[in-house]
């Protein structure tokens, strides 16, 4: 870390974890040597990435009113601040959720040549979804994934909840394969017309 001048914090994200993912980002800027790098917070949701507040070496955090906050171009990953033009030098990725654990924000720096925090895009995409995990760890040795079945958009679900006891059994969690954390995560103990407790 030594080389670097300028770290840009990301946080928040295009999910429901966002602000989950502002608290940590912030926990995190707070965190880095004030002494040693310029800290850029960057908030990221939907599109948008603007500059909500920064701390230079050795200075105070300043924080940035929401209607003044410039926003990052990023063509070269650059913010203004105070009529100077701010290259990151870093960027410390902590997006919960899409684009930032999906492999877009990876992609997107690589293409870039700026270091990151993260593993690269390739790994972030096969890990974040599940059943693109699983199918690439399947098979491997002293690997053990659990059954699982896949519904894709717009298959029938005529039958499913027969099929899916019959092959998994009760109870049984259903997940979206690309969620975080335990958002959408439910327990399923029963079908609507079985006597299963």
């Amino acid at each position: 870390m030594d080389r670097y001048n300028s770290i840009a914090v990301i946080y928040g994200c295009d999910s429901s974890e966002w602000e989950v993912s502002c608290r940590s980002g912030e926990f995190v800027a707070s965190r880095i040597d004030g002494a040693r790098y310029d800290v850029y917070e960057i908030f990221a949701r939907f599109g948008i990435w603007s500059l909500v507040a920064y701390r230079r070496r050795n200075s105070m955090r300043v924080i940035i009113p929401e209607d003044r906050r410039p926003q990052v171009d990023k063509t070269d990953f650059s913010v203004m601040v105070s009529g100077e033009k701010v290259r990151f030098d870093y960027a410390y990725i902590m997006q919960h959720g899409t684009p930032g654990e999906n492999g877009l924000m990876q992609g997107y720096l690589e293409m870039l040549g700026i270091p990151k925090s993260s593993c690269n895009a390739f790994v972030s995409a096969i890990s974040f979804d599940k059943f693109s995990c699983k199918n690439y760890l399947r098979g491997l040795d002293g690997v053990k994934c659990a059954q699982d079945i896949f519904i894709r958009k717009g298959d029938s679900l005529a039958g499913l909840a027969g099929r899916a006891v019959a092959e998994l059994g009760l109870p049984m969690f259903v997940k979206p394969t690309d969620g975080g954390s335990s958002f959408g995560v439910t327990k399923v103990k029963r079908t609507a017309n079985s006597r299963f407790p």
